[in-house]
Order: structure tokens, then sequence, then C-alpha cells
């Protein structure tokens, strides 16, 4: 509890005898009829209230200023606290962030140290029943393994809010949070860009760096404009796996990577009965890699990422320009009206093999009432492949198809008119993934089925990455 303070209650004791003598005055006012006396009384009276005002004033800077230390103080043993026990700050950092998403603010998403969360969660104060901090107390005490932080947190907790249970709190929120989420689509956005100075040093061998995000509920993340909310940093650009690698290391990368943001997403929303999809932004010079086939484990026959969840590319370079944004939203907003026509009715059937025969098909395809897709029969490597996905950005064309082998058993270009008859346009990620899954059946080889490689891009320009919204 608060040590007492003694000056506080000598001055509310003044208070409280002024307030007093002020109700005495007046009734001794409202009984006298000599004038005189009457106004001896009401001077009486005057000086009373100008001295009411100067102990409230006073009491209001003293009951502030004992705010002020209480709340010093209760930030300092929790900051000791945290800091006591660093070896938990992975579980720190995932209690802010779940904090943080529930609160309307600009506080950044991610944040390095104990003393950063304490900083940032102090900012948002409080509203209702509980302050940000209460909250990340109750999910850092629900999350962690370490029985000592717990009692910590627990005796902490005693101090400064006797009758305040970090379960019971946590509890009330994710029973408040869980029926609002059920619901929700979760997504993982992923974006690759190139890094520029580890490449300059490296004798311009291109390096990469990643950045990624949990988006709780696609859908609401999309309409909310620049003041995007509802989102998790899983990598910024001060976290280790940031660190600059090349092309080769990615694969290697990802798989521990893929495994830890699904299993933080099944934390985050415990009451979520959807599983995340996937959107990976390249830059153009990598859309030919097998995102989908990403392995999630090491098994003889691993389980894909593409085979769990849907998984759809998109072309980063869209957000840095230099490429026209017109054609693209408004070719979009095409797409939107024919979400529900079959998906082969928005696909134009592109060379890949002819350059000057692709881009004219593109130019005719843009004038076209319903064409939003282009389906190339079989990508080509880079640097060719470059050059294809150079043209699909300039005509703005949001969706395109194609299978990513020549295996004498796969007719690619039957099977993509195949996958595009199956259903509607907005089904098309989920018919895309349905083909991906089937490829794992023993029977379906990669020397024979087309869901070992298919990839899908699918580049929605309302869906922006927190750092670019």
């Amino acid at each position: 509890m608060v040590e007492r303070n003694l000056k506080l209650e000598y001055w509310q004791e003044r208070l409280d005898v002024l307030n007093q003598r002020i109700t005495e005055l007046k009734l001794e006012i409202g009984a006298t009829v000599d004038p005189i006396f009457r106004k001896g009384l009401e001077n009486r009276l005057m000086a009373a209230l100008d001295e009411i005002d100067h102990v409230e004033s006073t009491i209001s800077g003293l009951w502030e200023s004992s705010q002020d230390r209480e709340i010093q103080a209760r930030t300092d043993e929790l900051l000791d606290i945290l800091q006591r026990h660093e070896s938990q700050i992975a579980e720190m950092r995932r209690a802010y962030q779940t904090t943080v998403v529930h609160w309307p603010t600009d506080v950044p998403q991610w944040v390095e140290s104990a003393i950063a969360i304490v900083k940032e969660l102090r900012r948002i104060g409080s509203a209702g029943e509980y302050s940000a901090l209460e909250e990340f107390v109750a999910h850092l005490a629900s999350a962690t393994d370490s029985t000592e932080l717990i009692s910590a947190l627990n005796q902490w907790g005693r101090h400064y809010y006797p009758g305040r249970s970090w379960a019971a709190l946590h509890t009330q929120i994710q029973q408040a949070f869980e029926p609002k989420s059920e619901n929700f689509q979760p997504a993982i956005l992923l974006r690759i860009r190139l890094a520029e100075e580890a490449t300059t040093q490296a004798d311009n061998i291109p390096h990469y760096q990643l950045e990624a995000w949990l988006i709780e509920d696609i859908d609401t993340y999309q309409t909310q404009g620049n003041r995007r909310t509802g989102y998790h940093t899983l990598v910024s650009e001060d976290m280790p796996v940031a660190l600059p690698f090349t092309e080769d290391a990615l694969e290697a990368k990802m798989q521990s990577l893929l495994n830890e943001w699904i299993s933080q997403t099944k934390q985050i929303l415990s009451g979520c009965k959807n599983d995340p999809e996937f959107h990976v932004f390249l830059p153009k010079s990598l859309l030919h890699l097998t995102v989908d086939y990403w392995p999630l484990d090491d098994r003889k026959r691993p389980k894909r990422l593409g085979q769990l969840h849907r998984v759809m590319l998109c072309c980063a370079d869209r957000l840095d320009g230099p490429y026209p944004v017109g054609p693209w939203r408004s070719l979009w907003e095409r797409h939107q009206t024919n979400l529900n026509q079959t998906a082969s009715h928005a696909f134009v059937a592109g060379s890949e093999q002819d350059l000057d025969e692709l881009i004219e098909v593109l130019e005719a395809a843009v004038e076209e009432e319903d064409i939003v897709g282009l389906k190339v029969t079989t990508a080509l490597q880079p640097p060719e492949s470059e050059e294809l996905f150079e043209e699909l950005l300039i005509a703005g064309l949001p969706l395109a198809i194609w299978g990513r082998c020549e295996e004498a058993g796969i007719a690619n270009a039957a099977e993509l008119d195949t996958i595009l008859r199956t259903d509607s346009l907005s089904r098309l990620p989920q018919t895309v993934q349905d083909k991906r899954r089937e490829a794992r059946k023993p029977k379906n080889s990669a020397d024979c089925h087309i869901g070992h490689h298919l990839s899908l891009l699918r580049d929605n320009p309302t869906l922006i990455p927190p750092k670019r919204a």
C-alpha cells in the first residue's frame, strides 16, 4: 500500500473545518436581521471562501505530486522486475504487442527493450477500469513460464493494485476480445527487399532483408486507410533475423520463422477458427521463387506452406514505383466487380517466349471488360522472367498464374485451364490451395502433379504492409 501523506491529511482536515465554518456562517447570515452584523458575517464568509480556494489549490498540488511519486515508484519497480527477468524478453514483446493492438494509439508495434515497453505503455495511459500497463502485466503473467517472474508480478500487483488478479484480468480481456476474433481472417505479410548497402559491400552479390507482420483481420485492416491498427510486427529492421542474406539462404531461413509465426498467430488469436493466409511481397527479380513450396518441417515428405495455407505473391515493386498506380487500382476495382464470375473469364493467355506478343496481349487485355489476370503456361527463370513481370507491372493487371516446370507428365496449359474453370474469381486463392494440397498425396509426385509447381500472384492495392501504409 502507498504510505500515508501527512501533509495531504493535514490540508484535507483544514478543508473540512473550513467547509463546516462556511455552513455555519451561511446559517447565521440567514438568521440575522441586524445589517451591520450581517455585513460582518458576509465578510467572514468571503474570507473563508478565499481560504478554501487556497486550501483546495494546495491539496490539488499535493495530490498530483503524490500521484506522480506513486506512479514513478510503481513504474520503477515494474521496470526493475522486467530487467531482472531479461531472459523472458520474447514473452514481454509478445505481451506488449498483444496489448497495444487493443488500444487506439500511435505507439510502435515493435519495441526492443523492457525500458521501451514501459515507456510506450505509460504513454497510452488508461481508459475505463484498467490501464494499458495493467493489461500488459496480465498478458505477461499468463504467457510466461517463469514462476519467479509470475511471483514478482503478483507481489507488485498486491502492493499497487490491491484486489487486482492478473489471471482474472487476462480472462476478462480474452472474453471481451475472442468473440470478435472468432471469424477474423488473419494474414501474415512478408516483404523481402534488396539490402542495397550489403549488396554493394559484397561486390554486387544481391543481399536481401526480411520484414513481416501479422494482420489480425485482413478485411478490417484493408479498410483503415493510413491509420491502420490490428497488426503485430513479426520482423523489423532492428531484429537479428532482419540481417541481410543471399537468395540461396532464404528457404532455410524461412522454415523456423514460418512455424514460429504460425504459433504466434494461434497464441494472439486463440479464439480464431481460421488459419492465417500468407501474402509475400517480392521484387520482380524474385517472383520466380517457390514460396508456396517452402517446407514446414524436415521430414522425407515435408509439409509445404501452400498445402496448409493460402499463399499469394505480391509485387513489392508496385509499392516503390515507378510503375503507374492508376491502371493497377482501376483493374483491381474491375476484379472486385467480377468476383462472382468464373475465374477463367478474367484471365488472358500470354506468351512467355515472345515479349512483343506478350506486350500486345496485355495492351489488348486492359481494354477488355472482364480481364484482370495473366495466365502463363511456364514462367521463365531470371533474367527473362523479370521482363515478363515488368510488362505485367506496366499494364497494371493485379493477377497472374503460372506453372513452374516443364515435366512431361504435366500438361501445364490444360491444368491451368482446369484450375481457372473450377470456381469463381473470389475463390481462386482457395482453389489454388486445394490443388497444392492434392499434391501431398503419395500418388501425386512432383513429376506428375502441377500442385508442386503452381504460383499465384494476387496484388491488391489496398493490402499495403504497415510500414508503407
